[in-house]
C-alpha cells in the first residue's frame, strides 16, 4: 500500500463530520435500525442489480424514505463542495440540497436522499424514516478492495471509527440538522485544510 493510501484509510476512520468532528459521547442505540441491506455487498454484486431496481421502485412509492445502496457512492469530487464537504442529492434535489449546505443556518433541514461526505469513505445520508433520532441521517463507514467498494457499517449509533460513534460526533450539531461546521458543532479533527483537500483529491473511487 503506498504511503499516501495509508494516510487515507488512516484519516478515514475519524468521522463522518462534515467539516469538523471530535467522537467522544456514545449515542443512543435508537437512531434507527442497523442495517436495511446486506453491508458486505460489494459494488460488482449490488450495482444494476434487481435488488437494487426494486430499493428504487419501492423508494418512488415511499418518499419519506431513502434507502442508499452502493451505486450512490462515487468519486467524491462528483457531488458540489461547500466549504470543506461535498454535497450531493439523488432524488434531483440538489440544488435545494447545496442551498441548505451554504446558508449553514439554525434550523434548516437538507432535503431526502442528500449524501454528504468530507472523507471519500465515509458518509451520511438522508434516509428519513426509522432515523428520527439522527434528524433522518443513516451513518456510513466504506471500504475499497481489489478495485470494489463495500460497506463496511451503516446505521445509526452502532456505526464508529477510530474515535467512537459516528453519531455522537454529530449530536452537538443537532439544531444544524446534525451537519458540523466550523463555527458551530463538533470540535476540531486533527487535520488541517491542505491535508484534508489532499485525501479528497486521493479518492480511490474517482477515476484517475
Amino acid at each position: 500500500m503506498a504511503p499516501l493510501r495509508q494516510t487515507l484509510c488512516v484519516f478515514t476512520t475519524f468521522a463522518v463530520c462534515a467539516l469538523s468532528v471530535a467522537c467522544g459521547s456514545a449515542a443512543s442505540s435508537t437512531n434507527g435500525p442497523a442495517d436495511s441491506g446486506d453491508s458486505s455487498a460489494t459494488l460488482a454484486d449490488g450495482a444494476g442489480s434487481d435488488a437494487a431496481k426494486a430499493i428504487d421502485a419501492a423508494q418512488a412509492a415511499s418518499p419519506t424514505e431513502y434507502i442508499a445502496t452502493l451505486s450512490d457512492f462515487d468519486c467524491i469530487k462528483n457531488g458540489t463542495k461547500v466549504g470543506h464537504f461535498f454535497v450531493a442529492n439523488r432524488l434531483g434535489r440538489q440544488d435545494e440540497a447545496v442551498a441548505v449546505a451554504k446558508a449553514n443556518t439554525k434550523g434548516s433541514v437538507y432535503p431526502l436522499g442528500t449524501v454528504i461526505r468530507l472523507f471519500p469513505l465515509e458518509a451520511m445520508v438522508k434516509r428519513g424514516k426509522g432515523f428520527e433520532a439522527t434528524g433522518g441521517w443513516e451513518m456510513f463507514k466504506l471500504t475499497t478492495s481489489g478495485g470494489q467498494l463495500s460497506i463496511a457499517q451503516r446505521g445509526g449509533a452502532e456505526v464508529t471509527n477510530g474515535s467512537g460513534p459516528c453519531v455522537g460526533c454529530h449530536n452537538p450539531a443537532k439544531d444544524y440538522d446534525f451537519v458540523c461546521s466550523t463555527d458551530h458543532g463538533c470540535a476540531a479533527i486533527p487535520a488541517t485544510d491542505e491535508l484534508i483537500t489532499l485525501l479528497q483529491d486521493s479518492d480511490p473511487l474517482c477515476t484517475p
